[in-house]
C-alpha cells in the first residue's frame, strides 16, 4: 500500500534586495532573536523534533529545549539548504546547494556518487547538477531531486539522470534552461516537474505532457510548487506569473494582478498548502507578498495586520498536530486561527493544541454491497454499488432521514455533469417507483426534478426534488454531493453523499466519514488484486485484510469461521494466508488473491502438450479448499443433496479423498453446500501459487515426493513396468492407495496435494486455449463433451501432475478422479 510520508520542499532564492530588508537575526536587548535571516518553516520528523532550513546558515534544530545549528563543517553538503524529507527508517534527506546530505540520527553524510556527469560552475547551459532546488520520496519509496541541471533518481546506491525531452526556449529562464525547481506526486500516482522556463510537466510512467502558457494558458513557464487539493484540482505557483488554477481542463490565472496581491511586479508563489480544514494557503515570496488563504471562492489576504508582518511567505507548512507554520522573510510564524506568533530563539512558543472537532462515529450505520444495474434501475451501467445508511434514515421524525452515502463504481469513463444527471434520474425514479409499486401497489410517480452544476474538476453539487416513497409518499428536496474518480479509459467510481439537511447541518461530515470509510475499504481490498503486491504483505495486514473481505463479501462469507492466518513458502515465494473453516462440510480454505499470471507452459518446459499454450489470464480473488474434498466432508452434504454418500473405490479413512463421483453428483453437492468448482485457470493459478516452473516447488521434480502422493517406487511391480512409465524411482509411503489429505507438504498458498492423489474435477469442459476466458473467473465457455481435470493422481506420473498439465475427465466415475471446491469472489471495487 502507499505510505504516506511528509514531505517538505521550500524553495531556495536568490539573495536580491528583499533579504537585506529581512528583520536582522542579531537583535538588541528584549528584541526578538529570529531563526535566521530567511528561514523555512519548519520539518517536524518523527521524534518531533522541528528542522529549520536557511538560506546562508546551515540547518536549524530545535528539539523543545535548545536551538542546535549544523552547517557544512558538520557534513552538510552547504549551509544553503533546501527540503528535507524522511524515509520509513527514519534516515532525514537535505536538499543543500552542494548537493543530497543524509542524517542517520548521528551523522551528515554529503552524497558525492553522482553519475559522472562534469560539474559546471556557470548556470548558463548546465547548471551544476549538486544544486538541489527541491526532492521527494514517492508512494514507491523511491527519492528523487530536482537540481540547478535536471532531475535525479536514487536507488540508494547510485544516482540516475531522468531524462526530460524538455527546456527552455527562447532564452527565458531565470537561472539554467535544464533547473527543475520542484517534484510532486499527485493522487494517482502521477508525476509533475516544475521548470524554469518550460512550463509544468506531468509523466504517468509511461508518456509526458508539458503545459506552458502557448499550449494550454498556463500563467507562467517558470513553475516552482505544483499542489493537487483534496477536490483534486491543480494549483501551479509560479516565479512570475501568480498562481494558475488547473480544474483538468482549463487554467485560470490568480494572484497576479495588483488589486488581488497587494504587492508590486508580478505574484512569485513558492508554497501551496492545503490544511485540514480545506483551506489552501499560498505565500507569496518577496518582500511585501504575505499570505492568502483560498475558501473555494475567494481569496482572503493576510498582510501585517494580524501579525505576520509584512514579508514575503515562501513556505508554507502544517505540523502533525494540525498547527500551521510559515516561514517568512522576517523570521518563522506560526498561526492561532487569529492572529500570527514570532516563534524566534529567545522565545520559542509553542503552538497552543488545536482542538479537533469531535470525532466522527459511524455506529449503528448499515452497510450494503451489491453489483449494478440493480434491477430497479437497469439502465445504470454495470459494476457494483456500495452504501452507508445513517440510523434512522427511513424515518420520517429522524434529523438523519434520507441521509445516506454510496459509491458507485462503474464500467464507463468518469461522468460529466449531464452524465451524473442521467444516473441520477435513473437511479432514483427506478428506486421511488419500486417502493410506491411495493408499498401501494399499481401507482405511478412523477419523475424527480434534478439539477446539477459542477463545483470543481470531479465535484459536483445537485438538487432533487423527489416523492419520498421510502415514507410519506409527500414531495421532499434533496441535497447530493457527487465526487468522480476516473480508474482508467473505461472505468470510474461515483461517491454520492445525500441529505434532506442543508450543508451547514452536523450529518454531512458523517455523509463524508461513511465515504472515506468506503474508500478506505476498497483500498485495503486493492491489494487481492495483485499476488505480487498481497506477497508483501506481514501477518498482522492479512489478518486486517481478512477482516475487511469478510464484512465487504458478507454473502459469499456468510458460511464460513475465520480460524487463523499462517504463513506458507515452497518453490522461492512465500505467503501469510488467512484460513477459513466452511461450517457445513468442516474443510478448511484459504482466501486467495487474485491478479495477472500466464496460463500454460513454456515451449521449452519438458514433457509438454500441444495444448498448453502461454497466454496472460487476470483473476478476481476467491476462496478455495485446502485440500481436495473429503469422503467426510462429502457424507455430510450427500443426504441432504440427495446423493451417494459413499461413492468410493477407496474406503476411509474419512480425511482420504472422495473419488469416483459423477459429474452431477458433484454439483448437487456443490450447490447445497453453496460452493462450486474452481474454474480451470482458478485451479492453475492456485496450483502455481506464484511459481513459473514446471511444479509448485520448482523446476526439478526431485522434491515432489514432498508434495506430492504420486506413481513412486512403492506401487505395484505390474504399475513399474508399465510401458507409459507411470511411476517415479522415490518412495512416498504410499503405493496402489489414497493418502489422507494433507499428509504432504503445502504450497506456498497452504494448499495440499495440488499434484497426485486424485485428479481434479474444474468447472470448464476442455476447451482451446484460442477461446477467451471471462473476465475475472477466468472461466473457459464453450461445450466439448469432456470435463477438464487438474493435477494427476496416485498413479501417474510426475510429469502428468505439471501445473500446466491439462486432462479431460476419463470417465463418468473413477477411482482417480475428486475435486476440490471452492467459491469466487466476485471483485466489487
Amino acid at each position: 500500500m502507499r505510505s504516506h510520508l511528509v514531505i517538505v520542499a521550500f524553495f531556495l532564492l536568490a539573495i536580491s534586495s528583499s533579504l537585506a530588508a529581512a528583520q536582522d537575526a542579531v537583535a538588541g536587548d528584549g528584541e526578538p532573536i529570529q531563526i535566521s535571516q530567511y528561514p523555512g518553516a519548519p520539518f517536524e520528523d518523527r521524534n518531533g523534533n522541528l528542522w529549520f532550513g536557511t538560506v546562508l546558515e546551515g540547518l536549524i534544530r530545535f528539539d523543545g529545549d535548545e536551538f542546535v545549528t549544523f552547517t557544512k563543517e558538520d557534513g552538510l553538503g552547504s549551509d544553503m539548504t533546501g527540503g528535507i524529507v524522511e524515509d520509513e527508517e527514519g534516515i532525514l534527506w537535505i536538499a543543500t546547494s552542494g548537493g543530497l546530505t543524509k542524517y542517520d540520527g548521528e551523522t551528515f553524510t554529503t552524497l558525492t556518487n553522482y553519475e559522472p556527469i562534469k560539474v559546471t560552475q556557470g548556470w548558463a547551459e548546465h547548471g551544476n547538477h549538486r544544486h538541489l532546488s527541491g526532492l521527494m520520496i514517492d508512494s514507491h519509496g523511491k527519492l528523487w531531486i530536482a537540481t540547478m541541471d535536471g532531475v535525479f533518481q536514487y536507488d540508494g546506491e547510485i544516482f540516475t539522470r531522468f531524462e526530460m525531452p524538455v527546456v527552455a526556449v527562447d532564452q527565458k529562464w531565470l537561472f539554467t534552461p535544464r533547473k527543475v525547481s520542484s517534484i510532486y506526486e499527485d493522487q494517482g500516482g502521477d508525476l509533475w516537474f516544475g521548470t524554469d522556463g518550460a512550463g509544468a510537466v506531468r509523466w504517468d510512467g509511461k508518456t509526458m505532457v508539458v503545459y506552458t502558457v502557448k499550449t494550454h494558458g498556463l500563467s507562467s513557464d517558470n513553475v516552482s510548487k505544483i499542489f493537487q487539493d483534496s477536490r483534486g484540482d491543480y494549483w501551479f505557483g509560479t516565479a512570475n506569473g501568480g498562481v494558475s488554477h488547473f480544474d483538468g481542463d482549463t487554467f485560470t490565472t490568480h494572484l497576479r494582478s495588483k488589486e488581488f496581491s497587494k504587492h508590486s511586479g508580478w505574484g512569485r508563489y513558492f508554497a501551496i498548502h492545503e490544511d485540514r480544514q480545506g483551506y489552501v494557503w499560498f505565500g507569496a515570496a518577496y518582500e511585501g507578498g504575505g499570505a492568502y488563504r483560498y475558501d473555494g471562492e475567494s481569496f482572503e489576504y493576510f498582510s501585517g495586520n494580524p501579525g505576520l508582518g509584512a514579508g514575503g511567505v515562501p513556505s508554507i507548512r502544517e505540523d502533525r498536530s494540525g498547527n500551521m507554520w510559515f516561514g517568512t522573510t522576517g523570521g518563522v510564524y506560526h498561526y492561532n486561527g487569529e492572529h500570527f506568533v514570532n516563534f524566534t530563539m529567545n522565545n520559542p512558543v509553542m503552538p497552543v493544541q488545536i482542538n479537533e472537532p469531535d470525532s466522527v462515529s459511524l455506529e449503528g450505520w448499515a452497510e450494503e454491497t451489491f453489483d449494478l444495474p440493480p434491477g430497479f434501475a437497469p439502465d445504470l451501467p454495470t459494476g457494483t454499488e456500495s452504501l452507508r445508511f445513517a440510523p434512522g434514515w427511513k424515518e420520517p421524525s429522524s434529523e438523519n432521514f434520507w441521509s445516506y452515502a454510496f459509491v458507485m463504481w462503474i464500467d464507463e469513463p468518469s461522468p460529466d455533469a449531464e452524465r451524473v444527471k442521467e444516473l441520477l434520474a435513473s437511479y432514483y425514479d427506478g428506486l421511488m417507483s419500486t417502493f410506491a409499486r411495493k408499498k401501494y401497489g399499481h401507482v405511478s410517480i412523477k419523475p424527480a426534478k434534478i439539477t446539477v452544476k459542477r463545483i470543481g474538476a470531479n465535484r459536483f453539487e445537485a438538487s432533487m426534488n423527489l416523492i419520498d416513497a421510502f415514507a410519506t409518499f409527500e414531495p421532499i428536496d434533496i441535497r447530493v454531493v457527487i465526487d468522480t474518480v476516473a480508474d482508467d479509459d473505461d472505468h470510474s467510481f461515483v461517491c454520492i453523499q445525500l441529505s434532506h439537511q442543508p450543508k451547514e447541518h452536523k450529518i454531512w461530515r458523517s455523509l463524508e466519514a461513511a465515504i472515506k470509510e468506503i474508500q478506505a475499504k476498497a483500498i485495503s481490498l486493492e491489494v487481492l488484486k495483485d499476488r505480487a503486491s498481497y506477497a508483501m504483505l506481514d501477518q498482522e495486514a492479512v489478518e486486517a485484510l481478512a477482516r475487511t473481505a469478510q464484512s465487504h463479501w458478507v454473502r459469499e462469507f456468510s458460511g464460513f469461521t475465520y480460524q487463523r492466518v499462517e504463513h506458507f513458502a515452497a518453490g522461492g515465494v512465500s505467503h501469510w494466508m488467512s484460513i477459513w473453516l466452511h461450517d457445513q462440510t468442516g474443510l478448511e480454505f484459504v482466501m486467495v488473491p487474485g491478479g495477472k499470471f500466464q496460463m500454460g507452459s513454456p515451449a521449452d518446459e519438458p514433457d509438454r502438450h500441444d495444448n498448453e499454450l502461454q497466454h496472460w489470464v487476470t483473476l478476481d480473488p476467491f476462496l478455495i479448499a485446502r485440500s481436495e474434498c473429503t469422503q467426510e466432508a462429502w457424507a455430510k452434504i450427500a443426504v441432504e443433496a440427495g446423493i451417494d454418500d459413499a461413492p468410493l473405490h477407496f474406503k476411509g479413512p474419512e480425511q482420504a479423498p472422495v473419488e469416483r463421483v459423477t459429474t452431477e453428483d458433484v454439483m448437487a453437492w456443490c450447490q447445497t453446500a453453496n460452493l462450486m468448482l474452481p474454474t480451470e485457470a482458478q485451479w492453475e493459478f492456485m496450483c502455481r501459487s506464484g511459481t513459473t516452473t514446471a511444479w509448485t516447488m520448482g523446476a526439478s521434480k526431485d522434491e515432489l515426493s514432498r508434495y506430492a502422493n504420486i506413481g513412486s517406487a512403492d506401487c505395484p511391480q505390474d504399475w513399474i513396468d508399465h510401458p507409459f512409465g507411470i511411476t517415479e524411482p522415490w518412495h512416498d509411503g504410499y503405493g496402489d492407495e489414497l493418502s489422507p489429505v494433507g499428509s504432504f507438504a503445502p504450497n506456498s498458498f497452504g494448499l495440499f496435494g495440488v499434484h497426485g492423489n486424485v485428479r481434479e474435477l474444474c468447472r470448464d469442459d476442455l476447451m482451446s486455449y484460442e477461446v477467451q476466458v471471462e473476465k475475472g473467473t477466468g472461466l473457459r465457455p464453450g461445450v466439448s463433451g469432456s470435463r477438464v481435470v487438474r493435477g494427476g493422481s496416485f498413479n501417474h506420473a510426475s510429469w502428468q501432475a505439471r501445473s500446466a498439465r491439462r486432462l479431460k475427465r476419463v470417465a463418468s466415475a473413477h477411482r482417480m478422479v475428486g475435486f476440490r471446491p471452492s467459491l469466487d469472489l466476485p471483485f466489487r471495487y
